[in-house]
Protein backbone atom coordinates (compact mmCIF):
# COMPACT_ATOMS: atom_id res chain seq x y z
CA UNK A 1 0.00 0.00 0.00
CA UNK A 2 1.02 3.46 -0.67
CA UNK A 3 2.09 5.80 2.34
CA UNK A 4 0.84 9.02 3.08
CA UNK A 5 0.96 11.97 5.43
CA UNK A 6 -2.61 12.91 5.07
CA UNK A 7 -4.04 15.33 6.73
CA UNK A 8 -3.99 13.75 10.10
CA UNK A 9 -0.99 15.51 11.06
CA UNK A 10 0.98 12.07 11.18
CA UNK A 11 2.15 9.40 8.83
CA UNK A 12 -0.49 6.12 7.60
CA UNK A 13 -0.95 3.59 4.84
CA UNK A 14 -3.47 5.44 2.45
CA UNK A 15 -6.79 3.50 1.93
CA UNK A 16 -6.19 1.63 5.11
CA UNK A 17 -8.54 2.82 8.34
CA UNK A 18 -6.37 0.77 11.20
CA UNK A 19 -3.41 3.19 10.00
CA UNK A 20 -5.33 6.18 9.36
CA UNK A 21 -6.93 5.83 13.12
CA UNK A 22 -3.14 4.85 14.37
CA UNK A 23 -2.06 7.92 12.90
CA UNK A 24 -4.96 10.26 14.54
CA UNK A 25 -4.53 8.62 17.89
CA UNK A 26 -1.12 9.40 18.10
CA UNK A 27 -0.86 13.28 16.93
CA UNK A 28 -1.19 14.43 20.16
CA UNK A 29 2.16 12.93 21.18
CA UNK A 30 4.21 13.32 18.20
CA UNK A 31 5.76 16.19 19.22
CA UNK A 32 6.74 15.25 22.88
CA UNK A 33 7.37 11.28 21.44
CA UNK A 34 9.63 13.01 18.70
CA UNK A 35 11.63 14.85 21.09
CA UNK A 36 12.17 12.51 23.62
CA UNK A 37 13.06 9.83 20.70
CA UNK A 38 15.82 12.88 19.66
CA UNK A 39 16.80 13.22 23.09
CA UNK A 40 18.10 9.59 23.20
CA UNK A 41 19.91 9.92 20.41
CA UNK A 42 21.69 12.87 21.14
CA UNK A 43 22.56 11.15 24.54
CA UNK A 44 24.48 8.29 22.88
CA UNK A 45 26.74 10.48 21.33
CA UNK A 46 29.48 9.37 18.83
CA UNK A 47 28.17 5.73 19.81
CA UNK A 48 24.96 6.12 18.06
CA UNK A 49 22.03 4.58 18.70
CA UNK A 50 19.57 1.63 16.85
CA UNK A 51 15.98 1.85 17.01
CA UNK A 52 16.03 -1.33 19.00
CA UNK A 53 18.05 0.35 22.12
CA UNK A 54 15.91 3.49 21.79
CA UNK A 55 12.54 1.55 22.13
CA UNK A 56 14.15 0.00 24.98
CA UNK A 57 15.53 3.06 26.39
CA UNK A 58 12.26 4.69 26.38
CA UNK A 59 9.75 1.36 26.95
CA UNK A 60 8.17 2.33 24.03
CA UNK A 61 6.59 -0.22 21.36
CA UNK A 62 8.53 -0.25 17.81
CA UNK A 63 5.99 1.31 15.52
CA UNK A 64 6.50 4.44 17.49
CA UNK A 65 10.05 4.82 17.51
CA UNK A 66 10.88 3.90 14.33
CA UNK A 67 8.28 6.42 12.79
CA UNK A 68 9.70 9.13 14.86
CA UNK A 69 13.23 8.40 14.05
CA UNK A 70 12.19 8.59 9.98
CA UNK A 71 10.69 12.32 10.98
CA UNK A 72 13.96 13.18 12.35
CA UNK A 73 15.57 11.80 9.63
CA UNK A 74 13.46 13.89 7.01
CA UNK A 75 13.90 16.56 9.33
CA UNK A 76 17.73 16.17 8.77
CA UNK A 77 18.32 16.33 12.55
CA UNK A 78 19.49 12.58 12.59
CA UNK A 79 21.23 10.65 10.10
CA UNK A 80 21.85 6.96 9.14
CA UNK A 81 25.59 6.39 9.66
CA UNK A 82 26.80 3.45 7.97
CA UNK A 83 27.55 1.28 11.14
CA UNK A 84 25.12 -1.47 12.14
CA UNK A 85 24.24 -2.90 15.42
CA UNK A 86 22.35 -6.06 16.80
CA UNK A 87 19.41 -6.48 18.41
CA UNK A 88 17.59 -8.36 20.79
CA UNK A 89 16.54 -10.52 17.99
CA UNK A 90 20.02 -10.88 16.75
CA UNK A 91 19.18 -9.08 13.54
CA UNK A 92 21.75 -6.05 12.40
CA UNK A 93 20.25 -2.60 12.57
CA UNK A 94 21.22 0.93 11.55
CA UNK A 95 22.63 3.02 14.00
CA UNK A 96 21.54 6.28 13.98
CA UNK A 97 23.13 10.20 15.29
CA UNK A 98 22.47 13.83 15.64
CA UNK A 99 23.59 15.79 13.09
CA UNK A 100 26.51 17.73 14.41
Amino acid sequence: MKKSSGHVGAPYVAGCDTSHDAAKSIVPYLKGLRGLVFRVIRWSGDKGVTCDEAEVTLHQRHQAVSARIRELVQLKVVYITSERRRTRSGRTARVYRVVA
